[in-house]
């Protein structure tokens, strides 16, 4: 399938654009999502609804920590004693372990645990 195809199933799966945050680990996923938007000249109003209700979560977390620098997604599982679960850098695998270590943030810093 195409870039176009593809993000044209992105957005029917989707639903309701104006209501979805983006999140990834890292910006290089926004960064590749924009490039290849302006090379295959996609749907501008997804890639905008995309850039303007989009997260770093490394960013987010590693200022939550209070690192010096941006946090591995294997090392901020770790933190909360969770192992990543099958291989690095793979797209399926590194979703679920940002959706593991994001439900164990979101339920710690709801009981005001700080992180440290």
């Amino acid at each position: 399938k195409g870039f176009n195809e593809v993000m044209k199933n992105f957005r029917d799966w989707i639903g309701d654009i104006n209501r979805t945050l983006f999140v990834s680990w890292s910006d290089e996923d926004i960064r590749a999502i924009n490039r290849d938007y302006e090379i295959n000249e996609g749907d501008r109003e997804l890639c905008d609804a995309v850039n303007s209700s989009y997260a770093d979560f490394q960013l987010e977390f590693s200022v939550y920590l209070e690192a010096k620098n941006r946090v591995s997604l294997k090392n901020a599982l770790l933190v909360y004693n969770i192992e990543f679960v099958g291989n690095q850098h793979n797209a399926g695998y590194d979703a679920l372990n940002l959706a593991l270590l994001y439900e164990a943030y979101d339920k710690k810093r709801k009981k005001g645990w700080n992180g440290r």
